[in-house]
């Protein structure tokens, strides 16, 4: 992930290298041990706070025979909440 990858806006998501400033919760690093990753502090949040949401550009994969998203993913502390993948408003 780089800076011109994602769009952050006023959404929460922040940019990091190494370890979140939560202790108990987020990565101590990103899966490769050295790069960035994105991530949502989520401490102190009500339960059930709604819809945090992370979004991509508009990719075109009809030329791919075989498309796939793949990710890694750290969701560990008291108010972690699920996580939902939507490709064109469909949950997959």
């Amino acid at each position: 992930i780089t800076n011109g990858d994602y769009s952050n806006g006023s959404t929460g998501w922040t940019l990091n290298a190494g370890a979140t400033g939560s202790s108990g919760t987020g990565p101590s690093d990103d899966i490769s041990g050295g790069g960035n990753y994105m991530y949502y502090e989520t401490s102190g949040l009500s339960a059930g706070t709604p819809n945090i949401t992370l979004s991509s550009l508009c990719l075109d994969v009809s030329a791919l025979a075989s498309p796939a998203l793949t990710f890694y993913n750290h969701m560990f502390g008291a108010s972690m909440g699920t996580l939902e993948v939507l490709v064109n408003g469909t949950s997959v």
